[in-house]
Formats: C-alpha cells, sequence, structure tokens
C-alpha cells in the first residue's frame, strides 16, 4: 500500500501539469470476497451489479472527437520531443502479495496453478521473453524464514494478525514461509522463463535468518533473479510502529548497509539490490541524491526503485472514479511523480522502477478499479511512465477481495475456469504487444494530441515508428465520438494493421475483448475466440484508423512488425485435459487469508488443481490463429 501523490516536483518533458481537482468526500467500503463457482461445469455465478450512482460515468464532450492528424517526426522541429529510454517487451511486470503468493503461483513446485501459468504464458508469448514478478510487498517486512519448516505441506506456515482495523484500514498480516516458494519459483523460471524481484525484510534487518534466506534463494533461481528489493516502503515505517518517530533517512541508510552488506557475499553477483522503496513521508531524490545513497552504495545499488498510486482508500482523502483515471493529463501528472530522482537515474545510467502501483491503493475502487476504465489507464500510465523513463512497471495484485486485482484465484471448490481477470490485465496484453521488439529497443513518444480524452503514443526502434498506440477514453456507444487518427503513411504503404481494446461501457465488468478475444469474467486464464486484426487503407499520404469510444488501438506500421502481429495461444493443462469437469478440486473449507492490499490481507485460501504427482503439465501450442494445427507435449 501506498499513500497516492498527485503533485509533481518538477515538470518534465513538455507534459502540462493538471490541476488538482476537488476530491469528493472520503469513503471506505469493505468489500465482501467474491462468490466463487462450486460446479464442475459452471463458470460462475451472475455477475454482480453495481451501483453507478457512487461513480457516474462521464458524459460525452459537446463536441464530438473528430479527426486528429498524427505526426510522427522523430525529434524534428523547433522545439523536438524525444521518446524515452529504450525498453523491453515485459516492461510490465506483476507485483504479488507475498503472503498470498501460494494462492496465486501454486501451493508447491509440483501443485503450480494452471490458469495462472495461462495469465503469464499469454504475456510470455506476446512480449517474446519471460515476464518479471515481484514477490513482496508490506508483508516481506513482516516474514520471517523458517529453513526447517519445509517439512509442512504449506508454503505459507503461518499467518496472524490479519483482518481490518476499527477504521477498515486492512492489517499487514505476520507470515512465516520456507523453501517451498523459492521451488514454486525455480518451476515457474523453467516453464516460462520467469524472472523475479525478491523483498527482504528489513523491519528486522538484524534477522539471522536473513542470510541463510538468501542463500536458498541463491541456490535456487540465481539466474532468475533480476532485482532484490530491500524495505518496503521504509518512510512509513514509524507509522506502522515498526521505528520510533524520529527514525530518519540516515538511520535507515545505516540501517541498509548493514543488512545489505551482510548479504553481499551470498549471491552471485553482488551488486543485485534496489530502493529507496518509498512512497508517501520521504522522496526519491532526497535519499538517492540529497542524502547521498547512490553514490555511497554503487557497490551493490544495481537500481533505484519506488512505490506509488494515483489515488488511495486509506487515505483521509476521499477518492475520484472514471473521470480522474479518464484523463491523460492526470496520467501524465502521476508519471511525474518522481522526475528528479528519474532524471538523476537516466544521466547516472542505473535503471528506475516503479515496483508497485495500480489505479488506488487500499483495495481499490468498486466500480472503476474492477471496470474497463482500469484497462484504457493501464495501458496510458504504463505507456506514459516508460515515455517518462521507466525501466519497468509492476501491477500489484493481492488477495481475493481485493478489487484491483490483475486476476484473481478462486475461495473454493473451483473449476478450471473460476478465475475472475481483472480488466486491468487487458492493459498487460496491449503493452507487451506494443514493446515487443526484436532488436529489445522499444522507446515510447507521447504525441500530445492536445486533448484530456484522447492520447496517442509511437513506439520507436531505432529512430524508426513502427507502432502507434491510440486512446479513446470517451465513453459513447452511439459511434459519434469514434475518434480518426490520421497516420502518416510511409513510402509506397497502402494498408495498415491494427487490433482493438473494446468494451461497451467504460464501467463494463464483462465483454471487454482484445483483437477480438476475451477471457470472460470468469475464466482458466486462456482467451476465447478468434483474433481479429483489421485493416485500415491509405490513401493520400495518410492513413486513418478509427478507435471505438471507449477503446484503445495498436497500429502496425511497417512490415516486419505486421507479419508478427498474430498472436498463437500458449495453454497448460492436467494430463492434456480439456474436460472441466474432472479439473475440479474440493478442499471442504473455505480459507482464512483474504488479502486486501498490500497494507494488509484478510484471504482465502485456493485449493489446488489437480495436477499430475510427478509434475508434468501438458502443453498445447496453436501453431496458426484460427484452425492450425496443435503440437502437445508434457514439460518437465
Amino acid at each position: 500500500m501506498a499513500t497516492a501523490l498527485l503533485a509533481t516536483s518538477s515538470t518534465w518533458r513538455s507534459g502540462t501539469a493538471a490541476q488538482q481537482i476537488p476530491l469528493a468526500a472520503p469513503s471506505l467500503q469493505i468489500i465482501a470476497a467474491p462468490a466463487t463457482p462450486t460446479s464442475a461445469n459452471a463458470t460462475g455465478p451472475p455477475i454482480p451489479a453495481l451501483d453507478s450512482t457512487a461513480y457516474p460515468v462521464p458524459s460525452p464532450p459537446s463536441a464530438a472527437i473528430g479527426t486528429t492528424q498524427l505526426n510522427l517526426a522523430y525529434g524534428q522541429g523547433d522545439a523536438p520531443i524525444y521518446p524515452g529510454i529504450p525498453v523491453l517487451g515485459n516492461f510490465l511486470g506483476l507485483s504479488i502479495e507475498l503472503s498470498v503468493v501460494d494462492e496465486i503461483i501454486g501451493k508447491t513446485s509440483q501443485k503450480l496453478n494452471i490458469s495462472f501459468l495461462n495469465y503469464i504464458s499469454a504475456l510470455a508469448t506476446r512480449s517474446g521473453m519471460g515476464p518479471i514478478l515481484r514477490i513482496g510487498g508490506n508483508t516481506q517486512d513482516t516474514a520471517i524464514y523458517n529453513a526447517t519448516s519445509t517439512v509442512s505441506t504449506d508454503m505459507i506456515v503461518k499467518v496472524s494478525d490479519h483482518g481490518y482495523t476499527d477504521k477498515g484500514v486492512p492489517v499487514t498480516p505476520s507470515i512465516e514461509y520456507n523453501d517451498l516458494v523459492f521451488q514454486a519459483m525455480q518451476s515457474l523460471a523453467q516453464k516460462l522463463n520467469t524472472h523475479f524481484v525478491w523483498g527482504l525484510n528489513m523491519v528486522n534487518h538484524t534477522a539471522s535468518f536473513t542470510e541463510l534466506m538468501v542463500k536458498t534463494l541463491n541456490r535456487y533461481i540465481s539466474d532468475h533473479v533480476d532485482l532484490i528489493l530491500v524495505g518496503n516502503e521504509p518512510d512509513r515505517y514509524p507509522q506502522t510502529g515498526n521505528r520510533p518517530s524520529d527514525y530518519d533517512i540516515p538511520t535507515y541508510l545505516d540501517e541498509w548497509g548493514d543488512l545489505t552488506g551482510r548479504v553481499m557475499g551470498d549471491l552471485i553477483q553482488p551488486k543485485l539490490f534496489t530502493a529507496p522503496n518509498v512512497c508517501c513521508g520521504w522522496t526519491t531524490f532526497s535519499i538517492t541524491e540529497e542524502n547521498g545513497m547512490r553514490e555511497r552504495f554503487k557497490d551493490r545499488l544495481k537500481a533505484i526503485s519506488a512505490i506509488q498510486y494515483p489515488q488511495s482508500l486509506c487515505s483521509s482523502n476521499g477518492v475520484q472514479g472514471h473521470e480522474f483515471y479518464l484523463n491523460h493529463t492526470n496520467t501524465v501528472t502521476f508519471a511525474q511523480y518522481d522526475a528528479d530522482a528519474i532524471a538523476a537515474a537516466v544521466a547516472n545510467q542505473i535503471p528506475y522502477y516503479l515496483v508497485e502501483t495500480n489505479t488506488a491503493s487500499c483495495i481499490g475502487i468498486n466500480g472503476v478499479s474492477n471496470a474497463f476504465t482500469s484497462a484504457i489507464w493501464g495501458v496510458d500510465a504504463a505507456l506514459q511512465l516508460a515515455y517518462r523513463n521507466h525501466t519497468g512497471v509492476f501491477w500489484h495484485t493481492s488477495g481475493i477481495n481485493t478489487i484491483y486485482n490483475v486476476f484473481t484465484p478462486p475461495a473454493y471448490n473451483a473449476t478450471t475456469k473460476s478465475w475472475k481477470t481483472g480488466p486491468i490485465y487487458y492493459s498487460s496484453l496491449v503493452v507487451a504487444e506494443a514493446l515487443a521488439s526484436q532488436t529489445n529497443s522499444s522507446q515510447v513518444l507521447d504525441l500530445q494530441v492536445d486533448r484530456d480524452d484522447a492520447s496517442a503514443y509511437a513506439i520507436f526502434e531505432n529512430t524508426v515508428a513502427k507502432k502507434v498506440v491510440l486512446i479513446n477514453m470517451i465513453n459513447d456507444a452511439s459511434g459519434a465520438n469514434t475518434w480518426t487518427a490520421n497516420i502518416p503513411a510511409q513510402s509506397g504503404q497502402t494498408t495498415v494493421s491494427y487490433k482493438l481494446l473494446a468494451a461497451q461501457s467504460v464501467d463494463s465488468l464483462d465483454g471487454i475483448t482484445w483483437a477480438n478475444q476475451t477471457f470472460g469474467y470468469w475464466s482458466d486464464g486462456v482467451l476465447q475466440g478468434a483474433e481479429n486484426i483489421k485493416t485500415a487503407a491509405c490513401n493520400d499520404g495518410q492513413c486513418p484508423v478509427q478507435v471505438p469510444a471507449p477503446g484503445v488501438a495498436l497500429v502496425f506500421l511497417t512490415p516486419d512488425v505486421t507479419e508478427k502481429a498474430a498472436v498463437p495461444t500458449q495453454t497448460f493443462e492436467p494430463y492434456g485435459t480439456d474436460n472441466p469437469s474432472i479439473i475440479v478440486n474440493s478442499n471442504g473449507s473455505r480459507g482464512n487469508r483474504l488479502g486486501a492490499t498490500s497494507k494488509g490481507s484478510s484471504s482465502g485460501a485456493l485449493p489446488s488443481l489437480c495436477i499430475p504427482t510427478d509434475g508434468r503439465l501438458w502443453i498445447a501450442m496453436a501453431v496458426s490463429v484460427v484452425g492450425g494445427a496443435v503440437v502437445a507435449g508434457f514439460l518437465p
């Protein structure tokens, strides 16, 4: 959890800072855990109705959006604007709260959740590389590693002090974990080349278990750990009772230095740490630059990182709904939260990561964070953060009653098609395809269409425009606000291909499609339907692409990226069966880790799916998009 920060310390590039919009009255509602299927053949109960009066959908503009002429010039003109630093296709990662990692990834390395593998596989296929998972959150700072507990069948062997305060704020549980976590991570790395950011407990910075834990982590997945994140929101330690009220940055730096110094020798690559991961009271720049962290620890600091959300339900301020997220200027303002620290990182050639974010901290906003609005905002925010020189960004996900989750496992008695796909997950698909490249050199440029309700980005490789992303944030099913963007045609170009992310309305919970494919509301992590890649004709040097209201278009500009636009489907299923009636596990009880946010968790146990005891998984790869041949076999 992080308190939201809307103000920015400086304006960077040519983004226009938004004026602060008055917030609504404070409101915090604890949402009950969603119902989940109990029948082998059902895909879930009816989708719940939402009260649209709490966060009304914005009205269309008085004047229709019409047509916009785009300029794809790279660094030209009197005031040239350049794209951000090169980024990879796995730019958008997933942040998982440690206390619920077993419910999401799986109970053991032999019992990885099939639906989770399918979701991650879809990202890997589109990005062309293994996704990055950050495992940590607030519970990393209350977590105890117990090597002797490996005789237990539970990955998370102790959970206590979970639930909510009398004010409805989630309480961070204390947990104990063992080697099963690392074994599951190892299995995931082997199957999908997944890489990890691992969170290290800094609240107990002198703990005797830390060195053994790091050695064990190194033994299992040393070549797949990209970063070790030391301390989660240390600027909040006094507020959480983990440090005295006079705790300050110099004391923090001494503790951080002592802890990392103790474990450096246990790592194959000692320069593996990222910090300071602050959110609220301190600024990254004050720690890394003004107090000298970057220079002092240059022998071990691999990256700079922070935690930030645009809004928070744990704040004394209220939150805004759809109109806040469907406003490009607000997104530009949010993306500049750490502009001075990022500029310093870029100048000193050190990566900068936003290791935890989502729509709103403290479970999210019901009817907004779990609606199509979050998908639109997710695309806009991710590309804006890439434009502003982030190396990577991680959507946070937690327990089953967390509204903003990327995807949510079932509570009990689940079928394979009982995971709930968060609309924001679709943004990860779009961004993965947009940033994937054979050269690993995608650079994002905000084309600045000078509207609050629309945005456009060009994706360059070595100064050549390869793709364009168009985002129409208007809600108007009538078609009157379908946006036409004129994209300059390249020499001899007669058509462009594009995909659409669409839904009936910004408050839609279901019916979201990416290139005509959908997970549905309840899912097994596999896209359903035939992929549909559209074509727009080019005339008189322009290629007009129409984007529905609301919707997102990914446009492929050159032959080399167009020929890779079609994405095959890779799925995991136990023993090769596609019969959901036999892929059932009924654990007969409801769990107790309902999970809420990175601030805390009160959650429900996720049953293991019926996977072969030898751990083998069957994989089917569709060779063509529609009706292709299938190659099948067991993974080790």
